[in-house]
């Protein structure tokens, strides 16, 4: 059950996005939903930007005062952003629970510090993330995403640039025989269970061994599901056009899904986790919102 979503907002006009899909399922699963903005420390910024080694003192107070200008706008922007859902969207906003009250709700919450670092370690407490794709995919909301992904264990909802007008009527879920795509199944379990109907895709390896009979493991997880009393519809995907991500999204488009699952697939690199190829090319070109669990 999907209780508590966390939304990081950045102060870009993208959030209203993320702010929206949120509504959707804090609406559907009765939840309550936390605007999140994390406020750098310039100090931080202007070291991380190099200035800090080589600018004289004027040029460090007035790159300091840019800064933290510009952190105040963005906050301001954030703010006026949540303000405005608040007032259209007519949730609630409230701090603390009500076991009293099943409608969805709102609060904000405040953070200094590192924006992919405090989201990251933030995430861990709730059930859901979501955060809207940004149109450029900026540096730092690129590295915020990554990190969120690989490193709160929760699961991650990426909203599209389009507006989303319904999200979990249809899902589909891109199988595959990982512990990643297990995982991201059984965290869209809320989802898959509320769905009038629901897809199962599984990607063709033509690198598969010759032994193995194309689709088992797709009907295995198809007959799993039969057993929550879930009608699922088993697909094999064959990858032609274009690759193994292309073919999984033109087949869910296909399909009708709002909705598409995935396991958030990474590697290691100097001890750390990066996503990988799959994994960034679907959070880069999806025009469905993708629900990920790594």
């Amino acid at each position: 059950m999907i209780k508590s979503i966390l939304v990081p907002l950045s102060g870009a006009a993208e959030d209203r996005r993320a702010l929206d899909a949120a509504r959707m399922v804090a609406q559907s699963f009765a939840a309550h939903l936390e605007a999140l903005y994390v406020r750098p420390d310039p100090v931080e910024l202007v070291r991380a930007a190099g200035f800090g080694d080589y600018g004289t003192a004027a040029m460090l107070d007035d790159m300091l005062q840019r800064f933290e200008d510009e952190v105040k706008a963005a906050l301001d922007r954030a703010r006026a952003q949540f303000s405005s859902f608040l007032a259209d969207s007519g949730i609630a906003a409230r701090e603390k629970p009500d076991a009293g009250s099943p409608a969805p709700s709102a609060s904000w919450r405040e953070e200094k510090g590192d924006e992919a670092d405090v989201t990251t370690r933030q995430a861990r407490f709730y059930d859901l993330v979501a955060v809207a794709r940004l149109a450029d995919i900026a540096e730092v909301g690129a590295l915020t995403l990554e990190s969120v992904l690989m490193g709160s264990g929760r699961p991650l909802l990426v909203v599209p640039p389009a507006a989303v007008k319904t999200l979990g009527q249809h899902v589909a879920i891109a199988w595959k025989d990982t512990a990643e795509a297990a995982r991201a199944l059984a965290g869209a379990m809320p989802f898959v269970a509320k769905a009038a109907t629901v897809t199962v895709l599984e990607v063709h390896e033509q690198t598969a061994p010759r032994t193995a009979h194309p689709g088992a493991s797709l009907e295995r997880v198809t007959g799993a599901l039969a057993w929550h009393g879930i009608k699922a519809t088993g697909k094999l995907v064959t990858p032609r056009d274009g690759g193994g991500p292309e073919m999984l999204l033109r087949s869910a488009s296909a399909a009708g899904a709002d909705l598409l699952v995935m396991g958030g697939y990474g590697h290691g690199r100097l001890r750390e986790m990066v996503l990988g190829g799959f994994t960034r090319h679907m959070i880069r070109h999806s025009e469905l919102p993708v629900l990920m669990v790594h």
